[in-house]
């Protein structure tokens, strides 16, 4: 089975239904014979759009692949079973979800929103989607379901590119930054005296 993971609140800014939309074409793919891989989907996170979520996903065929984890204190166990992250947010700012799916070492499809582009290094460690496309979306998804080297392939780029917004590196940074400020100062009065 290949596990989609979507974390976050339940508000439409998210789009949450963006992501039943794709399971809802995955899983009614299933239903055709000679399709091998088996998709599940899991919402992880509470909101307002929650309950209208689960409505929808009742009248789904196969339903029972999908799983309403609500809010959770064991984030990291959640991302340990799953294989691919997905945030279909319509705005987003640098988000730490996203960080956390790197560090987990899920595949990543994310929308081309906020710091999304700049933390998959501009598609280097994860699929890139415009927002609101949901073709694009399954198109994505559609070339990671039959694919586990690329699944492999983008987790270990988004393992390595994460590590670049590690907290010791953004200190080292700033280190580097003050060193260099502190140089420049020390040449331009060095040079004036």
């Amino acid at each position: 089975d290949v596990v989609f993971l979507m974390a976050g609140r339940m508000v439409e800014q998210k789009r949450p239904g963006d992501f039943l939309e794709l399971a809802r074409y995955f899983l009614a793919k299933e239903r055709e014979p000679g399709d091998g891989k088996a998709t599940r989907f899991w919402f992880l996170g509470d909101g307002p759009k929650l309950e209208d979520l689960r409505r929808a996903a009742e009248s789904l065929p196969m339903s029972e692949s999908l799983r309403f984890l609500g809010r959770r204190d064991d984030v990291e166990r959640v991302m340990a079973g799953a294989d691919v992250f997905v945030m279909c947010s319509v705005k987003e700012g640098f988000s730490n979800a996203l960080l956390e799916a790197m560090a987990s070492g899920l595949a990543i499809i994310a929308t081309g929103v906020g710091g999304n582009a700049e933390a998959l290094g501009e598609g280097e460690a994860g699929l890139i989607v415009p927002p609101l496309d949901p073709s694009a979306l399954r198109r994505a998804a559609g070339r990671i379901v039959p694919d586990s080297a690329l699944r492999r392939t983008l987790s270990e780029k988004a393992k390595h590119r994460v590590k670049a917004f590690s907290l010791e590196t953004m200190v080292r940074s700033v280190e580097d930054l003050y060193e260099e400020s502190a140089g420049d100062r020390g040449r331009v009065r060095g040079g004036a005296r």
